[in-house]
């Protein structure tokens, strides 16, 4: 008997990123859905995410929103975990820049860490409120 193997599509990814702290909490869903679409329109396969939590952060991020420059010590943290093609990686960089993000930065994993981090996530696991102070 053969063992069978789940067959990988391409690289798993994940997004780690900062939303404005004005966003009203109720309007976080759709900002995330408009990133997870991102992936699944490019044949992306979601794997896990971090729903994005309001944290102070432990230094002060300036982001230029509408001509104006913007000071943040507070924001919405969050990440996405998902696997995709590496040939599609750049068009999802390009369209990420959304003007709610203070900021983001697309990264990859090992398959050994995916399998770790899913059982971490099942746990309740957090990557940015590991630090002993809580911020990010």
């Amino acid at each position: 008997m053969e063992n069978e193997t789940k067959e990988s599509i391409g690289t798993v990814y994940e997004i780690s990123y900062l939303f404005v702290p004005n966003i009203a909490e109720e309007n976080l869903p759709a900002k995330v859905t408009a990133i997870k679409d991102l992936v699944t329109e490019r044949g992306g396969v979601f794997i896990s995410e971090d729903h994005p939590r309001f944290m102070e952060l432990a230094y002060q991020m300036d982001r230029t929103i509408a001509n104006k420059k913007e000071k943040f010590t507070k924001a919405y943290f969050g990440w996405i975990k998902f696997e995709l093609s590496p040939d599609k990686i750049e068009e999802i960089s390009k369209h990420t820049h959304f003007q709610e993000i203070i900021w983001e930065r697309c990264s990859t994993t090992s398959t050994n860490r995916r399998r770790r981090s899913e059982t971490s996530d099942k746990q309740g696991g957090s990557r940015c409120g590991d630090r002993e102070d809580g911020k990010c």
